[in-house]
């Protein structure tokens, strides 16, 4: 198990995957670990470059953030949104920026995940990833079955 002492925020994320079979998180290198959420399967997940202990994952139950590399979940409150979390991105030029879609909406968060808000009610209710160009963070890209 590879969870501790990690040298870098680059490798974690490296080590992180979703098992897509059953959508649970595991960690590892050549023995994988699961780490999910409870009851929840991973839908998307942001390693905190400045603390890779610093989890954020966002699941069909929810969004959840462990301080722990994974061992504990505790769940994030954003207000007005829903259980489904469909996607989840890191500022790649502001890892304090987090941005998620929850429902029908693009939620972002500028403190880690403590506070969100939403930043558009454009129909995203069926995206399924969410990336952040690293120039230019003001261009996002996702991925769904609608157009």
């Amino acid at each position: 198990m590879l969870k501790r002492n990690v040298p870098s925020a680059g490798l974690i994320t490296g080590l992180l995957a979703t098992w897509l079979a059953t959508a649970f998180l595991w960690a590892g290198v050549n023995h994988w670990t699961p780490l999910s959420p409870p009851e929840a399967n991973v839908t998307g997940i942001v390693v905190l470059p400045e603390s890779p202990n610093i989890v954020l994952a966002a699941t069909t139950g929810g969004l959840y953030r462990s301080t722990d590399y994974g061992d504990h979940w505790q769940p994030l409150v954003v207000e007005g949104g829903k259980d489904y979390i469909s996607a989840l991105a890191l500022d790649p030029s502001n890892p304090a920026r987090i941005l998620t879609i929850i429902g029908e909406g693009l939620w972002q968060s500028t403190d880690r995940g403590d506070s969100w808000t939403c930043q558009t009610d454009i129909s995203l209710r069926l995206a399924r990833s969410l990336a952040i160009h690293p120039v230019d963070s003001q261009i996002m890209f996702t991925t769904g079955a609608e157009g």
